[in-house]
């Protein structure tokens, strides 16, 4: 369920830069985030099933935000879905539509130089 590329570039991003996962999930996500060792590599987990907004309602993108004390022209926000990138892309954010790891690590790379 884990891309190990991709968890090992938040794990290289741990105090660089403020990192959260938002889910749309089931109650057992947070149980199966800490079994896969991936609960010290982002700074936040925002889970629909416990904010009662889900993607791309635009309320859970504030509660991440709050919880990571960001403005939204300060995140990048990425996801395969379209209508969610598309949604935090309304609110401020800068989005990024995940289609696979070369493009995505790029562009958060590019994305941290920038700020």
């Amino acid at each position: 369920m884990w891309d190990n590329a991709l968890v090992a570039l938040l794990r290289s991003l741990h105090g660089r830069a403020k990192t959260a996962i938002v889910s749309n999930a089931w109650p057992n996500m947070r149980t199966r985030i800490t079994e896969a060792g991936l609960t010290g590599v982002v700074d936040e987990v925002v889970l629909s099933c416990v904010v009662g907004y889900a993607k791309p309602d635009a309320r859970i993108y504030t509660v991440a935000l709050e919880r990571l004390t960001a403005g939204p022209g300060d995140v990048l926000f990425i996801d395969d879905a379209h209508g969610n990138v598309t949604a935090a892309e309304a609110l401020g954010m800068t989005g990024h539509l995940h289609t696979g790891n070369a493009g995505t690590i790029a562009r958060i790379e590019d994305f941290l130089i920038d700020d």
